[in-house]
């Protein structure tokens, strides 16, 4: 009993020198690692060894108690055990608290049990276990190759190096009593007493590193997987810009086939990386910026390979890493969003919204444009009917037949005028004839020429006869004086120039297709159809235009001049008659190299006139008819016009008295002609009254350009003939003796 009592207290010396050591152990580590620890424990151990060697007595004086209760209390797992005679492990003679809370054991119940029991190992500097046993122990003989031989002779080969070399380290553990393996590793001490030999062990709990192990790997993983994984494009860059790791998507991105080839990009280098993005990676600075990357040029240069083309976008946000310990840079983190298809998105909704404001623009004219002409139609008519009747009452080769017949043709001018006023409120209605343009292009010179200031000179050049196309004098006129005069204009404030007009004929194909891209689109080329295209060219020496300006000729109310000078309607106008036309146009210019509009127009088929056709008016002389337009100057010049054609005119302004006329006697007019637009009751309106009275009765609408009334939908309504604003007196002749069924003719 006195041998367990000085074997106790030795043991609480070493442990109350190994609570100390502990304490220092876990402040060490904050401090200075692992390893310095660790040297100070081993330290302790090699002082307790000498304690335990020499049997120094006076260990015994510090009290047993106190030491006992040191051993208990501290926080390492310490075990004890005597080695028997055959060099087998004895059962354990002290377990200290840890040791018993870390195995789950009672201390009595732990008392009871060797190490052949519970504790487990590795390897112990000769063999190992067999590569399908993690862990030896006694405890597992049946999972071993050799059974329980093996695994004695591994606690033999564990206790024999311990014997030997008075201490060994080794990773092992212990099986707790709930079963589970707890991992640690292990300082084995061999202390002699009274003859006999002891073993000392501290263990440290390895399961809590290995925990913290394994999720640093986990965690590891997981951003391995994220980072290869993303979406993003992720790139790690070095203190010197090199990359050291890239991801799939940023390859993708690029076009790049592998990482080797995305090194050769040096994004942060490239012509294409922001200037203003490059002076604040120089400040190591953390940002945002967006890079515009020509795939097309870097083929061209033979920077990289690439499978991407055209002009890409990227946004990339640049992260500085910061430091290492010795102040040295950690790199830089770029992150890179491809935007490509969100800036393209963008630029057609710019281009849609642009093509919608000036589908607005149009719109707006449209409307101005046909109330406008509706009222100008409407002064027209009296103009040229009273002009018309005036010639009835002048002799021939009077002057002022001659008078009134410039009246007459001026009017009509002013018809046609109209008529291109109303291309931006009728896109598609056509009123257009086979003409020739070469007579019009030589006048349209002539009056250029003689208008032009003498620094500017002009040349006419036509060089085909094929030149028939479907439209209007007006057309084509207008079409060369905005083009000449908008020249004439920017040589005169630069000192003068050259006017070159000219017209040639070609055959559509695709080789036009750049030039004329809007033509080769349409149903020209389709079926192995060739269309003929006469080209208006008109070019002058002047000082050209900008990117800029460019943009904008062909909106309306945009223009160049000073206030005062111009609309801004000119080229619009020009643009709009040419689409009308079927044709389109295309401008070549530069700054200081001049400007040239090429107008293309199809080519009319040739047909023989007809040789039926009459000239003159047919007059009946026995047609009643009802005439109502809310214009009195209209109305009192269209009875005066009846009269002369041989009719007997009942003529109002108001469509309500025309009706209330009407239902008193229904049979006494042949014919109605009424206005459509009108207060109180429109045209269409009226005849549905009328006709309500009378099914067979015939009908005459006059109407103006503006007025959106479809053929289709008035014969629907029982209207039989239109007349056309500003009226003229064999118009309306015809009309009436078509709708009373006399004639078919046409005018």
């Amino acid at each position: 009993m006195g041998h367990h009592i000085v074997y106790l207290s030795i043991v609480a010396v070493l442990t109350a020198g190994a609570a100390v050591a502990v304490f220092l152990l876990f402040s060490l580590r904050k401090k200075a690692g692992v390893e310095v620890a660790e040297a100070c424990r081993k330290a302790h151990e090699a002082a307790a060894r000498e304690a335990f060697a020499t049997g120094q007595a006076e260990a015994a004086s510090f009290g047993r108690s106190w030491l006992e209760h040191a051993l208990a209390k501290t926080r390492e797992i310490v075990l004890a055990y005597e080695i028997a005679p055959d060099n087998v492990p004895g059962p354990y003679v002290f377990a200290s608290d840890m040791a018993c809370e870390a195995l789950g054991f009672a201390r009595d119940e732990l008392l009871k049990l060797s190490p052949r029991d519970i504790e487990v190992f590795r390897s112990v500097g000769v063999g190992s276990a067999s590569a399908d046993v993690k862990y030896m122990s006694l405890n597992n003989t049946s999972a071993l190759a050799t059974g329980g031989a093996y695994a004695m002779r591994g606690m033999e080969v564990l206790v024999n190096t311990i014997l030997r070399d008075r201490q060994t380290d080794y990773e092992g553990g212990f099986l707790c009593k709930n079963g589970r393996l707890l991992s640690a590793s292990i300082m084995a001490v061999r202390v002699d007493f009274a003859g006999r030999p002891r073993v000392l062990c501290f263990a440290r709990d390895l399961s809590e590193q290995s925990r913290r192990e394994a999720e640093a790997h986990e965690r590891e993983r997981l951003l391995k997987d994220l980072v290869t994984n993303s979406a993003t494009g992720v790139v790690l860059l070095d203190a010197g810009h090199a990359v050291r790791q890239v991801n799939a998507a940023c390859l993708r991105m690029f076009g790049c086939p592998d990482d080797r080839e995305f090194r050769k990009v040096k994004l942060l280098e490239s012509r294409f990386f922001p200037e203003s993005a490059k002076e604040k990676l120089a400040r190591g600075e953390t940002f945002v910026c967006e890079v515009a990357f020509d795939f097309d040029a870097a083929r061209r240069e033979a920077l990289f390979a690439t499978t991407r083309q055209g002009l890409c976008h990227f946004e990339i946000h640049v992260t500085n890493l910061g430091v290492e310990r010795g102040l040295s840079s950690r790199g830089v983190l770029l992150q890179v969003l491809d935007i490509t298809a969100q800036r393209n998105a963008e630029r057609e909704a710019e281009q849609m919204e642009e093509s919608l404001r000036q589908a607005r623009k149009l719109e707006a004219i449209g409307t101005l444009a046909g109330g406008i002409a509706h009222d100008f139609n409407n002064i027209l008519t009296p103009i040229l009917g009273y002009a018309e009747l005036g010639q009835d009452l002048c002799e021939e080769g009077s002057p002022l037949r001659g008078f009134l017949n410039e009246i007459m043709q001026a009017s009509l001018r002013a018809k046609e005028l109209v008529e291109q006023i109303l291309v931006f409120s009728r896109r598609g209605e056509r009123t257009t004839k086979p003409m020739r343009i070469g007579p019009i292009i030589k006048e349209v010179s002539k009056q250029i020429a003689a208008s032009a200031p003498e620094s500017v000179r002009v040349n006419c050049s036509i060089r085909t006869t094929a030149d028939r196309v479907l439209a209007m004098p007006t057309h084509i006129h207008q079409i060369l004086m905005n083009l000449c005069s908008n020249a004439v204009y920017v040589m005169k404030k630069n000192g003068g120039g050259t006017l070159d007009i000219s017209m040639t004929g070609f055959v559509l194909s695709h080789i036009h297709k750049k030039e004329f891209p809007t033509l080769t689109t349409r149903a020209y080329l389709r079926g192995g159809e060739q269309k003929r295209f006469l080209r208006l060219t008109v070019t002058d020496t002047g000082p050209g235009m900008d990117e800029a300006t460019l943009a904008r000729i062909f909106e309306p109310f945009f223009t160049t001049k000073p206030s005062g000078e111009g609309t801004g309607m000119g080229l619009a106008l020009v643009q709009g008659i040419v689409t009308t036309l079927g044709g389109a146009i295309r401008v070549e210019t530069a700054p200081g190299a001049g400007t040239s509009f090429h107008v293309a127009i199809p080519i009319a088929e040739e047909k023989k006139e007809d040789q039926t056709q009459q000239t003159g008016p047919v007059v009946s002389g026995s047609a009643r008819v009802l005439f109502v337009d809310d214009e009195t100057a209209i109305v009192q010049m269209a009875e005066k016009m009846l009269q002369s054609l041989g009719y007997e005119p009942v003529v109002t302004n108001r469509s309500v008295d025309a009706l209330n006329i009407f239902r008193r006697d229904p049979d006494m007019f042949d014919i109605v002609v009424t206005d459509q637009v009108m207060p109180e009751m429109t045209g269409a309106e009226l005849t549905r009254e009328l006709l309500g009275v009378r099914p067979d009765l015939p009908i005459v609408l006059c109407t103006g350009f503006s007025e959106r009334f479809p053929r289709e939908k008035a014969e629907e309504a029982g209207i039989r003939e239109f007349v056309m604003k500003p009226i003229v007196r064999r118009d309306l002749a015809l009309a009436i003796e078509r709708a009373l069924g006399r004639t078919t003719d046409h005018v």
